[in-house]
């Protein structure tokens, strides 16, 4: 049974969250005349979801690479395609997303109160976690992690709740989010594993993860089964070279305040200077060993950054709660800081492609075009599909991706030769040509500020 002062932090918590992971969309909508998601995969998740919603979905994608078997976990698109039955599927993801961190913060708050026995620090510490820019980054659009994130943390309180056979149902709870994204259950997985090891019960652990590949297992064994194991493949380096998230963090990708980019940066500099008096004021060494651990993750790819609002968050509330002096003058100023800074995130998010321009582009390629594919650089892929609603050449959905080497291969020549062979459109940005060394020279057929389509 709850306690009141404890239903009130519940609400307040989710409450806050559901506002401030909605804001970005609203701004975008309101004041920026813009109601596309603004991401990039997202587009691909809505449109499997819209074909779920149609009857379509055959576990064939018509349009990613012209055309490829369906490859991805299908539960994050069938959780869209769920909520578009009840409104459209571009305010389902918005919805998903603002839901998602809101409980996330509420769990924030649970799992903390469950180490400190300290519900005020412990609200504190959701408070932060929802206003960290990371959080905002993660929860104001349908991310494919954080649902799986979610259960993973809905799976880590039961641990930390300390009830019988916890290991049991927090195991079952893990495998189900690897069948969202096996990322989030994989890393949970480990940081189970230092409090299992910290607390001395290393037995659990092993019947914790017995349970966890069992339930895992029901999904994975048939997927790898049909489609074998991922390799690697030339547009990983790709990734890594372009920063589109597998490169190691640099200072920069930490720190709101020295980002120019809308929307990176996934912690501030305050909360980090607070965070690290927390972990040497700590005396658990669970939560040390956590952060630890996802730092060294963030070092091998910056992907990894979406983990570090729950630690800092735990190690920020602990750095203040250890305060003996000024806590309450400390605090006033985390809070304010954190709201400003926050708002800078939400109004940069707000702020993210695809533009108004961009739509537009794409708009008409969709109402101008038929059967064709349109050749573009990659990242566009996503798009193209998506609101174009045309096949596209490459997409970032790198694995199992067929003919991959010779695509890319192609798009390695048109980077220097302008040409392409095959495709009878082009879509293209102004800012992408001007890194190029070479001029296309093909027929313009739609421009405006932004964007390009040529016919060949």
């Amino acid at each position: 049974m709850l306690k009141s002062e404890e239903k009130r932090h519940i609400i307040a918590i989710f409450v806050i969250g559901l506002i401030v992971f909605s804001l970005s969309y609203g701004i975008r909508v309101n004041f920026l005349g813009n109601d596309s998601i603004p991401d990039f995969p997202a587009y691909f998740h809505m449109r499997i979801a819209e074909s779920m919603i149609n009857g379509k979905f055959d576990f064939y994608d018509d349009l990613s690479f012209e055309g490829r078997p369906y490859t991805y976990p299908p539960l994050f698109p069938a959780l869209l395609a769920f909520a578009g039955l009840f409104t459209c599927i571009q305010l389902a993801t918005v919805i998903i997303g603002a839901l998602t961190g809101a409980l996330s913060a509420v769990l924030v708050y649970k799992i903390l109160n469950n180490f400190l026995k300290d519900k005020k620090h412990s609200f504190l510490a959701a408070f932060i976690f929802v206003l960290i820019p990371g959080s905002i980054i993660l929860y104001s659009h349908a991310s494919s992690r954080a649902v799986p994130l979610l259960i993973a943390l809905a799976a880590f309180y039961i641990l930390t709740a300390g009830k019988k056979r916890a290991w049991l149902f927090s195991g079952i709870l893990l495998g189900i989010s690897s069948f969202f994204h096996p990322e989030p259950a994989m890393t949970f997985l480990a940081i189970s594993f230092a409090y299992f090891f910290t607390n001395h019960k290393l037995r659990e652990f092993a019947k914790f993860v017995i349970v966890f590949a069992a339930v895992a297992a029901v999904f994975f064994v048939p997927y790898f089964a049909a489609n074998g194991l991922p390799h690697e493949n030339p547009l990983y380096d790709e990734y890594k070279e372009r920063g589109y998230s597998l490169e190691s963090s640099d200072y920069t990708d930490y720190l709101k305040e020295v980002r120019n980019f809308p929307s990176d940066g996934y912690l501030t500099i305050i909360i980090i200077l607070i965070s690290v008096f927390g972990f040497f004021a700590s005396r658990n060494n669970f939560i040390r060993m956590s952060a630890i651990f996802l730092f060294a993750l963030t070092l091998i790819a910056q992907r990894f950054l979406i983990y570090m609002p729950f630690i800092v968050a735990f190690l920020a509330a602990i750095g203040i709660m250890s305060l003996k002096k000024y806590r309450n003058i400390i605090i006033a100023v985390v809070l304010v800081y954190s709201a400003v800074i926050g708002g800078i995130a939400v109004y940069d998010f707000a702020h993210y492609s695809p533009s108004t321009t961009e739509i537009e582009g794409l708009e008409w390629i969709r109402d101008n075009t038929e059967n064709v594919t349109i050749f573009s650089d990659w990242p566009y892929g996503h798009w193209i599909a998506g609101i174009a609603e045309r096949k596209n050449f490459m997409d970032g959905f790198i694995e199992y991706a067929p003919d991959i080497e010779e695509r890319f291969e192609k798009l390695q020549n048109f980077y220097d030769t302008c040409e392409v062979e095959e495709y009878q459109y082009i879509y293209s940005e102004k800012w992408f040509e001007e890194m190029l060394e070479c001029e296309i020279t093909y027929e313009k057929v739609f421009e405006n500020d932004e964007v390009i389509v040529y016919r060949t």
